[in-house]
């Protein structure tokens, strides 16, 4: 028999904890121990020891690994479930949830957006990268929750199919454009009075004080570059988009406590397209795969150039950091 000492081979042990055990179950015990000593001066002295923060993406790529048809399947029926619970809520606990839009999952859990704390949010990527998937779940998302949704696409409606156009106030002229922007900027401006007046600090306060509750209202377009770019304009239409761009910036500084919220992608690398007064009050920012040039006007940093594989398709990450798998979402099925 061999007398041990607990606390040296088990960390929970914090004080002097003797017991006799037989000699084989010794021998056990220390060849364990000096097995993990020899591996960490292994993974020391060759610099092989890595984090989840580690900017070469090794371990995400391990942590989020190409999913199986099974565990789409898995993923789709989850969400559709979840979806369905909270559509079945009772009005008042609906008010409380609306605002919350599910974008994915992560290594360490789902990840989601409150509107009422982030209330815009900047979608980048480059083409093929997920992102026009990512922005349809979240549109479909807030008309599920009885929010209003204009939609800006000047591809005549093609990325959009016909259930898009029953549901929302498509644009597919600038001109059509700068009206619904006006007439959204005069719900804020209108939603300011009446908040005013009931002692409404922002739209949650005014929906629990009211018996007519007011809908969330999103502005959403897939390619803001093509909404914004200048090049080739003449002063007409210069003009015109340095109004489209004024009413932007307007429901950017403003909108949040009344309830109306852009979501904006983009997938050109060009840091001049995207006014910065815009751009700094879009405090949600996602970018799928990318060049270091897209990712660093979407976020700031380089990370999805870094950490997004260029063969990984509906895999994102935030601003501050956390890389997700976005949720699929099949039109097909609306």
């Amino acid at each position: 028999m061999t007398t041990i000492n607990l606390k040296d081979f088990y960390a929970w042990y914090t004080h002097d904890e003797y017991i006799e055990v037989s000699d084989e179950v010794a021998a056990e015990l220390k060849a364990d121990k000096l097995y993990e000593a020899a591996h960490q001066r292994r993974t020391t002295r060759n610099k092989a020891q890595y984090s989840l923060d580690c900017d070469d993406g090794i371990e995400y790529s391990a942590c989020l690994h190409k999913p199986t048809p099974q565990e789409l399947l898995d993923r789709m029926e989850l969400f559709v479930h979840l979806w369905n619970v909270l559509n079945s809520l009772p009005e008042v606990q609906g008010v409380r949830v609306e605002a919350h839009l599910i974008l994915g999952k992560s290594y360490t859990g789902p990840v989601t957006v409150n509107l009422t704390h982030i209330p815009h949010i900047l979608l980048g990527g480059s083409t093929g990268s997920g992102k026009s998937v990512l922005l349809k779940l979240l549109l479909m998302q807030a008309l599920r929750k009885g929010a209003e949704v204009y939609i800006a696409d000047f591809k005549g409606g093609v990325d959009f199919p016909k259930v898009w156009h029953e549901k929302c106030r498509m644009c597919f002229t600038e001109e059509d454009l700068r009206y619904t922007l006006d007439q959204l900027v005069a719900v804020l401006e209108y939603r300011k009075s009446a908040f005013k007046a009931l002692g409404c600090p922002n739209i949650d306060a005014y929906n629990e004080t009211t018996e007519q509750p007011l809908p969330r209202l999103i502005f959403a377009c897939d390619e803001v570059a093509e909404m914004l770019d200048k090049t080739g304009a003449d002063n007409e239409r210069k003009k015109l988009l340095a109004q489209i761009e004024n009413k932007l910036s307007t429901i950017a500084r403003q909108g949040r406590a009344f309830g109306v919220h852009l979501i904006l992608a983009t997938q050109r690398p060009d840091a001049t397209i995207i006014p910065g007064q815009i751009r700094n009050n879009m405090d949600f920012r996602v970018c799928g795969r990318a060049d270091s040039v897209l990712s660093q006007i979407i976020l700031d940093n380089t990370s999805a150039a870094e950490q997004i594989p260029k063969d990984a398709r509906g895999r994102f990450i935030t601003g501050d950091g956390t890389v997700f798998q976005g949720y699929l979402f099949d039109e097909g099925q609306l």
